[in-house]
């Protein structure tokens, strides 16, 4: 009998987990759609580009370089992903592990991440 109580109790967790991972639904990147694009600019002699792909399956990737006297000086890889939880941004600059960074406003085409 307690063994029949446990495989019960085994099943209807198994059930809740699994509905609720059903019904959830990762949240818009829509509203971040204006991000998508070539963005460049210089300052103190410093060429700066960043590239964003539109949001396509929960993210968004970018990339971002920096250029001074010819060279490249630093680079970035970026991600914006979108789960149910929360829109986060995460940067992987010189290609060293992500850091993330979450959304915590947004309007119009301002995005702030902290």
């Amino acid at each position: 009998m307690h063994t029949l109580r446990i495989v019960i109790l085994v099943v209807i967790v198994a059930m809740v987990s699994f509905s609720a991972g059903a019904g959830a639904k990762a949240m818009d990147l829509s509203d971040l759609a204006w991000m998508a694009g070539n963005w460049t600019g210089v300052q103190g002699g410093v060429e700066m580009e960043e590239f964003w792909q539109e949001p396509k399956g929960n993210t968004m990737l970018g990339l971002h370089r920096d250029v001074a006297g010819g060279r490249t000086v630093s680079f970035e890889f970026l991600r914006i992903e979108a789960t149910p939880e929360a829109i986060t941004y995460w940067a992987s600059p010189s290609g060293r592990p992500a850091t993330a960074f979450r959304l915590i406003e947004q309007k119009g085409k301002r995005a702030v991440f902290e």
